[in-house]
This record gives C-alpha cells, sequence and structure tokens, in this order.
C-alpha cells in the first residue's frame, strides 16, 4: 500500500510541476484560450505543447540553447529576452 501513495504522489508532484510551468514560467497556457472559438482553443494548446516539446529537445541536445539558458536560469526570463529580441528586430 505505502508504494502505491509514495506512487501516486510522485505522480501529482510530477503532474503540478509540469502544469505549473506551463502556466507560470513564459508558456501563458490558461484553463480555456477560446471563449467561443471552437477550434482556436485546441489550435493554441497545440501550438503551446509544440514550443513546450521543442524547447525540452533543444535542452538536451543543443549547445547554444543550453548556453543561453544557463546564463537567463529563469525560463520566463529567457522568453521576455527572445520576445525582446523578436519585437525589435
Amino acid at each position: 500500500m505505502e508504494k502505491i501513495i509514495t506512487s501516486g504522489r510522485t505522480r501529482w508532484k510530477v503532474e503540478n510541476e509540469g502544469n505549473n510551468l506551463l502556466k507560470n514560467q513564459g508558456y501563458n497556457l490558461e484553463h480555456n484560450f477560446g471563449h467561443g472559438q471552437e477550434n482556436l482553443s485546441i489550435i493554441l494548446l497545440a501550438l503551446n505543447l509544440i514550443s513546450f516539446l521543442f524547447h525540452n529537445v533543444l535542452e538536451l541536445v543543443n549547445d547554444l540553447y543550453q548556453k543561453a539558458r544557463r546564463k537567463l536560469e529563469k525560463r520566463k526570463t529567457f522568453f521576455n529576452d527572445l520576445r525582446a529580441l523578436v519585437k525589435y528586430e
């Protein structure tokens, strides 16, 4: 029984950390994107999850991305700086 409880708590922790990252650390994922637009919410969710996957793959395999992430420790800082570069380019 103790193993099941530990397993459930571990899953809950991983799930909460993932949701927190997607909501508060730069991806700005909210509960409902659509507000009446039938397919818009699914498209925005898919784009958000694709970018999350893309950034995680880059973090594993790309040296330049890893260096940038080390200099900008918080993911949100990284996204804000990236947003500023794209905006004023």
